[in-house]
């Protein structure tokens, strides 16, 4: 979504864990996302805002969002 903020908002695609799980999964490891699913109807389930931070901390955050989403994809096989 457009914005000039220090977060970027997105959503996941369907087939995707809710936002509820992935920001209570990445809790587990140590990142703490945002759910934005409850700011509206239109948002929808999926939408996650995410801080942008330095370089390491936001390579931090997208490794343990690889690895949720990864987690999650594998138990769903």
């Amino acid at each position: 979504m457009p914005g000039t903020a220090n977060f970027v908002m997105c959503h996941l695609e369907m087939g995707h864990p809710t936002a509820a799980d992935v920001v209570s999964e990445s809790r587990t490891r140590g990142v703490f996302l945002r759910d934005v699913s409850l700011m509206g109807s239109e948002v929808g389930s999926r939408a996650l805002r995410i801080a942008v931070k330095n370089k390491e901390t936001n390579a931090i955050i997208v490794e343990a969002l690889e690895k949720v989403l990864c987690a999650r994809r594998v138990a769903r096989a």
